[in-house]
């Protein structure tokens, strides 16, 4: 019996270092999976920051659709006695300034469409250069006028190109494409300028007017006359600039 009280003192320092121990590996093993977890952590950020993320602006991602609605043609490419190059003013451009642009010269001056609308061009011709301007802009002036096809007036819906109330030509929305020679201009559709085309009621016409200045590079260009909504091509036509 007089060994019971260090018996029993020996019994608590036995559970005192056990429960001391069980106490230290459950740290450690809460050490452990805090750092896995950390691990993980960080592990599902850097994958974060690698992988593509998208913006409010989707324009630059999500590119327009540029194609145009041509007819089919199977109208030969015009010629010319003189190409442009060999004409004066010209001689001293490299060729890629003055090469025409294929997927356009088939179409100068044909008719593109057979109704409703029908629009004639009386200026500028193939054969117009644009003049440098006292403030280095060359203008680019556009007149012409718009018909309604008869035919087209007698259809059902018919077109309504004025409206009995205001008087004002309820016609499309038209505008006008400016386009170097490069065919990779056209294709990617990034035209040096585009401007809507006002009209003005003329008898039976509608009649548009347009100048826009702007500064060029010596060299063919041509320009697209198209209903904005539709994109349907209506008229192309070509200038220079003389070097």
């Amino acid at each position: 019996m007089s060994n019971s009280p260090e018996r029993e003192k020996q019994s608590s320092s036995f559970y005192s270092t056990s429960y001391g121990e069980r106490r230290k590996k459950r740290h450690q093993k809460g050490q452990t999976r805090m750092k896995v977890l950390i691990a993980i952590l960080a592990l599902l950020v850097i994958v974060w920051l690698f992988l593509p993320h998208p913006t409010g602006d989707t324009s630059a991602s999500a590119p327009e659709d540029r194609t145009r609605e041509f007819p089919i043609t199977e109208t030969p490419i015009p010629g010319s006695d003189v190409s442009l190059g060999e004409q004066e003013g010209f001689t001293e451009l490299p060729p890629e300034a003055v090469a025409p642009n294929p997927l356009l010269e088939v179409y100068i001056d044909q008719e593109l469409r057979e109704g409703p609308y029908k629009i004639e061009v009386t200026y500028p011709n193939k054969e117009a250069r644009l003049t440098e301007q006292p403030d280095g802009t060359h203008l680019f002036r556009l007149a012409g006028r718009l018909s309604i096809n008869e035919a087209a007036e007698n259809e059902s819906p018919a077109p309504n190109p004025v409206d009995e109330e205001t008087d004002e030509v309820m016609l499309p929305t038209f505008r006008v494409h400016l386009f170097t020679n490069a065919p990779q201009d056209y294709e990617n559709f990034q035209p040096v300028f585009t401007e809507d085309i006002t009209f003005q009621v003329e008898g039976e016409f509608y009649v548009f007017q347009l100048s826009h200045p702007e500064e060029l590079d010596p060299g063919l260009y041509y320009y697209l006359i198209e209903a904005s909504e539709s994109r349907e091509v209506f008229y192309v036509g070509k200038v220079s600039v003389a070097g």
